[in-house]
């Protein structure tokens, strides 16, 4: 799978058999990082630290893998997989309670009936 290619920025990076492989454009930056979330790390520094074009998209399928990787790695029952869920509820939370304000669209019945449950489920207090 390529993340990037040098058209659409400075940075190559794509998964290999070691890991990702990073070819950076014009620069003494090129890597082989051996995990998914040294390349997501890796991909931010590129971009945050050397100002690099590194799309978004790269950085936000590089975050996916490695999250998928410490899943796989820690087990499904483990305070990592346990913590990724919660993050996942939380941003649904927040996207239902806030969407409306900042969009034009109103939610359904069903939606409005899953807030509380949502914030429930996350152990915020609900009156």
């Amino acid at each position: 799978m390529s993340y990037c290619r040098f058209i659409e920025g400075d940075v190559y990076a794509y998964a290999c058999e070691g890991g990702v492989q990073f070819w950076v454009a014009g620069k003494n930056l090129d890597r082989l990082c051996n995990t998914y979330d040294s390349a997501y790390q890796y991909a931010k520094y590129l971009r945050d630290e050397h100002g690099l074009d590194v799309p978004d998209r790269a950085i936000d399928a590089l975050r996916e893998d490695a999250v998928d990787e410490a899943r796989c790695i820690c087990g499904e029952g483990s305070a990592v997989a346990e913590t990724i869920d919660e993050n996942a509820r939380l941003r649904k939370l927040v996207r239902l309670m806030y969407g409306p304000y900042l969009t034009s669209v109103t939610l359904t019945e069903e939606q409005e009936a899953e807030v509380p449950r949502l914030m429930r489920e996350l152990g915020i207090e609900v009156r």
